[in-house]
């Protein structure tokens, strides 16, 4: 979640690759890996993300934090808020780092489901984190190189990130992703009780993917649905709806039966409306399931009437 949020901030231009950020000694007695970041020396932003995304250097997260946000209890608030957003119902950070609080205070605590959430995320439209964590290594300062400590970096084919996690009682964690001919899959495995075994069922379900999962096109970017939806408040009206972004869905081979498209409100549409506004989302559905949406954008402007026929 820090990496996602770093993204962003280069991304809308408050930070760059080359900032120099100032180590604190709050951050230099963080403990656990680190870069060894001496009170008042200054690093590239660019050296100090590589070191949290390749290594797990804690008082790198740290330093980085309070540059951005000024402080790390600002940075902690972003990323609970940035969550929220993302609808990581069972998430709540307490640091930057993952470490341990301990005298009894409260963790950071999360949920496979809501780390999925989270590198979906980032795998769709923060590729900048891609980019960091796909290192194999990195060199911080002369003599001080660290490897990643994703290991199936070095055999998984096509991996590119995202990040493990350890702590005595978190145990051995890791969010994996890796994408072939165009094909990308997340796999979340936490509470692992080693490395070995953490890689070996990440490793299964990534190849699982790849093997077992086809992914569809249902809609390009700008296609309708092929249907008119009926339109409340207008003079007979009906609208046809476009999908704001290609609708992708993954199934498993030979399980695409009774698979549907459908607006997810097309009983709701009521005028006024302008072209291009947002007026719910285009769902694939099988069996009542969601399986994935989009956007739904008005093809046309709609106006309102002083009088209207029931939409029907």
């Amino acid at each position: 979640m820090l990496l996602l949020n770093l993204a962003e901030a280069v991304e809308e231009g408050r930070v760059t690759s080359e900032t120099l950020v100032t180590g604190s000694k709050y951050a230099q007695g963080m403990g656990g890996s680190q870069v060894y970041l001496a009170d008042g020396e200054q690093a590239s932003f660019q050296h100090l993300v590589e070191a949290v995304a390749v290594g797990s250097a804690n008082d790198a997260a740290v330093a980085l934090a309070e540059h951005v946000w000024g402080d790390v209890d600002a940075a902690v608030a972003a990323m609970n808020a940035k969550a929220e957003a993302l609808g990581m119902a069972g998430t709540r950070y307490v640091n930057v780092t993952g470490l341990p609080e301990g005298r009894g205070k409260p963790d950071n605590h999360t949920t496979a489901r809501d780390e999925a959430l989270l590198a979906r995320e980032v795998c769709l439209h923060h590729p900048l984190v891609l980019s960091w964590t796909g290192k194999i290594w990195t060199r911080f300062r002369p003599g001080l190189d660290m490897g990643t400590t994703n290991t199936l970096m070095k055999s998984f084919e096509g991996m590119d990130g995202l990040k493990t996690g350890y702590h005595d009682r978190a145990r051995s964690n890791l969010v994996a992703t890796a994408e072939r001919d165009g094909r990308r899959f997340v796999a979340v495995v936490l509470g692992s009780p080693s490395p070995k075994v953490r890689n070996r069922v990440v490793t299964r379900l990534l190849e699982s993917g790849f093997r077992d999962w086809n992914l569809h096109l249902a809609l390009r970017q700008g296609d309708d649905l092929g249907v008119e939806f009926p339109v409340a408040r207008t003079w007979r009206g009906k609208l046809r709806v476009k999908a704001a972004e290609p609708l992708y869905y993954c199934l498993k081979k030979g399980g695409d039966d009774g698979v549907r498209i459908v607006l997810d409100n097309a009983d709701r549409l009521k005028a006024p409306l302008d072209k291009g506004a947002v007026v719910g989302r285009i769902q694939v559905m099988q069996e009542g399931r969601v399986l994935s949406s989009v956007p739904a954008l008005a093809a046309r402007r709609m106006r309102a009437s002083w009088f209207s026929w029931p939409a029907r």
